[in-house]
């Protein structure tokens, strides 16, 4: 299991986050969860199955980024 944050200059980091949570679970190929951790909100990526290849992993790093691009497009006025 690994934890980790998007973080970006300025803004909440909190709500950031849990905006990418929903975003990346809405988008659906893949499943992520969250744990607040010294009173901040983290992403969680738990990978258990023992088939999982590092092409698993690269897909969940490249759906939260397509997630954060999705906020920035919404943030700009674009949907």
């Amino acid at each position: 299991m690994e934890c980790f944050r998007y973080v970006e200059n300025g803004g909440n980091l909190d709500l950031l986050n849990r905006s990418i949570l929903e975003r990346t679970v809405r988008r659906g190929p893949v499943e992520i969860s969250n744990a607040i951790i010294h009173d901040r909100f983290a992403l969680i990526a738990c990978i258990v199955n023992h088939r999982s290849k590092e092409d698993d992993v690269r897909s969940m790093i490249s759906e939260v980024l397509a997630s954060v691009d999705e906020l920035r497009y919404s943030r700009a006025g674009g949907g």
